[in-house]
């Protein structure tokens, strides 16, 4: 597998950078559901990033996903762990955009090979009534066990909880609940079960393989498939399902997923464009599962007039902190001055909580809905054995304004509204704002109350027939 490097900002690695990265381009991957076999899984990756109401869906855009924060997230300065003082500084911050396209180059084959171990793992166990069942001997067991307790007491991104939760692992060991366990896929089971006990941490796991997992990377995809990922991110529209103007004229974007920056530039300047004539903004997350954070760095810099440092990476095992800021400039038209709601369920994960938490603690926007999934970790997928695999969290996200995350808890919302009641709620909190900034104005203020009625009425009306079923 091919190891992640990182970026300290040193002339000599940006070099190296220029000089060795990829040059092709990897489409996005869409995630609609995963494949039934290797072939399909190379074939179709396009397909693997919208199985976000899944576990297995979840876990795969996050290590794909913390992949990317590793070595596309370009810091203005490099941090020791924990807390040391600032060393290696960044040449300037404008200079990001230029590192971040070439650690993306670095990105797209780290992201491409966790991928295909993904498809491996998870294809082949879904397939698993076709293939010959691998009964797992004692020596086996025990050693994918060990092989566990070591990864988990070297990696997780929490040293004593990490300690804790090994302990619990040895002591099931010690009353024998593995002994009787033979089967791959349920020995995963009971020890991702296990380690969430303690943790809660929805993205720490094992997965099982059926089929030996290869010990060599996968090789490049041919320039066929890539044309097929691609056409696939087309089609997807790259997770902008809607845009439009509501009534009051305030704008509404639908954001299903976040992808890589450059893949995204376009779509995301048309779309900001259109919002632009808008008074106000809601940005619906309720179904974005996340993927690319620089894409979340893309979409926040349209609400920011100067560069903001928005949030901190601190990795255990790469032993720093990287902090990461909003883009000095972006394609199109700035939305810094408009007023900004976020639409939320529990199904926002990931990328998609990133982004609301950090323009909330900015006090850039106000969040609406419900609590969010609550993932902050960065993850990524670590070999067992021939057949077995973890992932394990290295990394924890520190917002530089509250210095905390939501791994495990979520976002609460400034306005707390189930799910299918979140877009009546904002549009009627952004116009009764409109409508206080428009006092002057007689006919637009008698236009205003006249939709806030409406609007009032309708979402009574939602909230009166949830309470009846």
């Amino acid at each position: 597998m091919l190891a992640i490097r990182e970026l300290d900002g040193s002339e000599s690695q940006v070099s190296a950078l220029r000089s060795t990265a990829p040059r092709f381009d990897l489409p996005h991957w869409d995630m609609g559901q995963f494949p039934v076999h290797f072939r399909a899984a190379i074939s179709n990756f396009g397909h693997l990033l919208l199985v976000a109401s899944s576990v297995v869906g979840k876990k795969a855009r996050c290590l794909v996903e913390m992949v990317w924060w590793r070595t596309c997230k370009v810091s203005s300065s490099v941090r020791k762990f924990p807390g040391e003082p600032l060393d290696n500084p960044l040449p300037q911050r404008s200079t990001n955009t230029d590192l971040l396209l070439d650690a993306y180059r670095l990105w797209k084959v780290n992201a491409l090979v966790l991928l295909l171990l993904i498809g491996v793992s998870t294809a082949f166990s879904q397939d698993a009534g076709h293939e010959s069942r691998h009964e797992l001997s004692e020596a086996e067991r025990a050693a994918v066990i060990n092989a566990v307790v070591e990864k988990v007491n070297t990696y997780y991104v929490y040293p004593d909880v990490a300690q804790r939760m090994t302990k619990a692992i040895r002591a099931h060991q010690a009353n024998h609940e593995y002994d009787n366990v033979s089967g791959g896929e349920e020995l995963a089971r009971l020890l991702t079960v296990h380690l969430k006990a303690i943790s809660n941490d929805g993205h720490l796991g094992v997965d099982y393989s059926a089929t030996p997992l290869k010990e060599k990377a996968v090789e490049e995809p041919s320039a066929e498939e890539i044309a097929k990922f691609r056409l696939s991110g087309a089609r997807n529209n790259y997770g902008f399902r809607k845009v439009e103007k509501l009534d009051g004229n305030v704008g509404l974007l639908q954001l299903d997923s976040f992808y890589p920056a450059d893949w995204i530039n376009e779509t995301t300047s048309g779309a900001m464009a259109f919002l632009a004539n808008t008074d106000a903004v809601i940005i619906d997350l309720r179904r974005n599962h996340g993927f690319a954070p620089d894409g979340v760095l893309l979409i926040e810099s349209y609400f920011f007039k100067d560069e903001t440092h928005i949030t901190d990476q601190i990795d255990r095992d790469a032993n720093k902190t990287r902090q990461y800021w909003t883009m000095p400039t972006v394609p199109g038209p700035s939305l810094a001055g408009k007023d900004l709601y976020i639409l939320t369920s529990h199904d926002t994960f990931s990328a998609g909580e990133d982004f609301a938490y950090n323009l909330q603690a900015q006090g850039r926007a106000k969040i609406v809905g419900e609590n969010t999934g609550g993932g902050a970790h960065g993850t990524k997928p670590y070999r067992l054995s021939d057949h077995f695999t973890a992932s394990i969290p290295f990394s924890y996200s520190k917002n530089p304004i509250i210095h905390t995350d939501w791994e495990g808890v979520g976002i609460e919302p400034d306005v707390i509204v189930p799910a299918d009641q979140t877009l009546l709620a904002a549009h009627i909190l952004a116009l009764r704002t409109s409508l206080k900034r428009r006092a002057d104005e007689p006919e637009r203020t008698s236009a205003l109350e006249r939709i806030i009625a409406e609007k009032e009425q309708q979402l009574a009306a939602l909230k009166s027939n949830t309470s009846s079923k």
